[in-house]
């Protein structure tokens, strides 16, 4: 194996400058096999950065080229977290892809934490329009299943803030009449535009499914080693299995990493993610 090189570069996209990582391998030449990472969610994105990127050099040092894309208006990307909407996270998908073809990429693999996983799987079709037979398979790590439930998890944030602040006795239908008028709300110093809330809470992993899918490599972190999936996860598997998917899960004993209070690595997680993708050397 190599060392990854990092090259951090903006791209392109349809609302401002979208800033990205590309983790190559430290070798000459061009990978034809590359990862397409699609973040989490707010906060929990910067608990995940740690261990997103281990596991994008990991990829690149076994000969994927690996590529992370701020969604617009978070990270380093253009725009304030209170301008992006569901819209232009998808519009942006279009400069993505691009940049993906004009690297030569013959093979791509989506691989998603939390929000990511759903973003990924509602990505797919028009990435297999794009794509087509290039698409190799689907990294899903701890997905949400469902955008309605996240965002009131995270509009939670707000009413605990609240109560310990000024005592506000304010809810979360009363956050989501203020999206629902249009306004927009500010949640852990994050501002959540009507926009984004609405199409984040039309994502659901039931409907999310297609028998045109790549296979798909489902992980979930559990606290001991004989910790089943859970049930919602169990429902949403038979479901794509139902439909005629090509879905494998893992599990990684360890630490919520996206939420713990501290920066957390979970080695067990890039082990077996990467001993997975080390079986799959076609392409690269």
């Amino acid at each position: 194996m190599k060392a990854a090189v990092l090259s951090p570069f903006f791209l392109p996209g349809s609302a401002g400058q979208l800033f990205s990582l590309y983790f190559r391998p430290g070798q000459e030449g061009h990978p034809e096999h590359f990862i397409l990472l699609f973040p989490p969610f707010a906060e929990e994105l910067n608990k995940a950065r740690r261990m997103l990127s281990l596991q994008a050099r990991k990829f690149a040092a076994m000969g994927y080229g690996v590529l992370l894309v701020d969604y617009y208006g978070t990270g380093d990307s253009a725009g304030n977290f209170g301008d992006a909407t569901w819209a232009i996270w998808q519009e942006d998908l279009g400069a993505i892809v691009a940049w993906l073809e004009q690297a030569g990429a013959k093979q791509v693999s989506l691989w998603g934490l939390r929000l990511g996983a759903m973003v990924a799987m509602h990505s797919l079709p028009r990435l297999r329009d794009r794509l087509g037979d290039r698409l190799n398979r689907i990294l899903l790590w701890q997905p949400s299943l469902r955008g309605d439930q996240l965002m009131t998890q995270f509009l939670r944030l707000r009413l605990a803030a609240d109560m310990i602040g000024a005592g506000s006795k304010v809810t979360v239908q009363d956050l989501r009449d203020q999206l629902a008028a249009g306004g927009h709300v500010e949640v852990a110093g994050y501002e959540l535009s009507p926009g984004l809330v609405e199409g984040l809470d039309s994502l659901n992993m039931l409907n999310l499914g297609a028998a045109e899918s790549p296979p798909v490599e489902w992980f979930e972190v559990v606290s001991s080693e004989d910790q089943p999936l859970s049930p919602a996860s169990q429902k949403v598997l038979g479901a794509w299995r139902d439909a005629g998917m090509q879905v494998s899960t893992h599990t990684a004993m360890g630490e919520p990493f996206w939420v713990t209070p501290e920066i957390t690595v979970l080695p067990a997680l890039l082990e077996k993610t990467s001993a997975l993708m080390q079986r799959d050397d076609s392409g690269r």
